[in-house]
């Protein structure tokens, strides 16, 4: 075996065992939560007495003074910001048999979400076969049924009388950014009109530093960074955390 193919093996492995790493740890992730949430009567009927009981030990012993502290925070940086003046979440996806209230926050897992939640509503991915759709965009498409009546969107504080989880998953603001300019910029040339400008001018390739300025002209200037790509606006507007009374503030890191 010649050196040159060599390298290129070892390459491809690695570049293969990186991407079954981070599947591996999204999946794990996404199993951590729902074990959090899911209520253990539910799990009882739907897999077995003694997996129940299972949950049951493991939930007992979860760090819930993590959430609490992360609410605490949330609370005492909302106190300045009248709930009034902040715009309703457009999206809160609702899950009866998981008794769940879930904001999708693009670029933390939020397909792996959506997804477990068609699952325990039973809902298959019908869309996919009748109109030829990639399993994301079926996903997508799906969950946008278990979205909240618009009456509550927009009266978000009758949320805190019901029983149910409200989630909410956040991510390191810049982590999200590099999230987004590998999967949105150099995998999907999301922004290759509205970036043009900021390429490099050798290979015409859009750079990251060229990603932030862009990012910069329409966070700062008179557009708008929601009219670059709505999946980029921070958390705080997505989900209007001043607003939505959350119960669990969960984190999302890759690493």
């Amino acid at each position: 075996m010649s050196p040159a193919l060599s390298f290129t093996t070892g390459r491809m492995l690695s570049h293969r065992f990186c991407y079954l790493f981070k599947r591996a740890f999204v999946l794990c992730f996404t199993i951590g939560v729902f074990l959090i949430l899911l209520p253990n009567a539910y799990i009882s009927k739907g897999v077995g007495d003694s997996f129940g009981i299972a949950i049951e030990r493991y939930t007992s012993t979860l760090p819930v003074s993590r959430f609490n502290d992360r609410i605490g925070q949330l609370q005492e940086s909302c106190r300045a910001a009248p709930p009034s003046k902040i715009p309703a979440p457009k999206t809160l996806l609702y899950s009866r048999k998981l008794n769940l209230v879930y904001c999708p926050v693009p670029l933390t897992s939020s397909t792996q979400f959506k997804h477990a939640m068609l699952k325990a509503e039973g809902k298959p991915l019908k869309l996919q076969r009748l109109y030829n759709l990639s399993t994301h965009q079926a996903i997508h498409s799906e969950a946008q049924n278990m979205n909240l009546r618009n009456t509550v969107l927009q009266k978000t504080e009758t949320l805190s009388k019901g029983s149910q989880h409200i989630l909410v998953i956040s991510r390191n603001p810049w982590q999200r950014l590099v999230s987004a300019y590998y999967d949105l910029s150099v995998h999907k040339n999301a922004y290759k009109t509205k970036c043009a400008k900021y390429k490099d001018s050798f290979s015409r390739e859009l750079k990251f530093d060229g990603f932030l300025q862009c990012l910069l002209y329409y966070a700062n200037g008179t557009q708008s960074l929601h009219k670059l790509d709505s999946r980029l606006s921070p958390v705080s507007t997505i989900c209007s955390l001043c607003r939505v009374p959350y119960t669990v503030i969960g984190k999302f890191s890759p690493t």
